[in-house]
């Protein structure tokens, strides 16, 4: 008899079996996507280091090839020469009023 006292019934044990097995796979999905996800994060930070380590690379090869240039301050600027360059633009706007003048006359 004293071994009855421990016993405990359960009214539908094929119910609270189904519960039990429905819990269990919610728990393994739920590893499985929480397993996904820190591979997903995982893949997303290497792929910032390596975003990081062309960027380094690039600031590099700008700072390289900006002093393969010469430096332009030091280059004399060219001199214009205004006056040539408004008697020019005088001449050939006299050219375009003669042209316009002669299409005018032959029509």
């Amino acid at each position: 008899m004293e071994q009855d006292i421990f016993f405990v019934g359960v009214d539908k044990p094929d119910l609270l079996r189904r519960n039990l097995m429905e819990a269990s796979k919610l728990t393994i999905n739920f590893f499985h996507q929480a397993n996904e996800f820190q591979s997903l994060r995982q893949r997303k930070i290497r792929l910032l280091e390596q975003l990081s380590e062309v960027v380094v690379k690039t600031n590099a090869l700008i700072g390289e090839l900006k002093h393969s240039f010469p430096n332009i301050d030091s280059l004399p600027l060219p001199q214009l020469d205004i006056v040539a360059h408004n008697a020019n633009l005088q001449a050939l706007e006299n050219e375009l009023t003669d042209i316009e003048n002669q299409l005018d006359q032959l029509n």
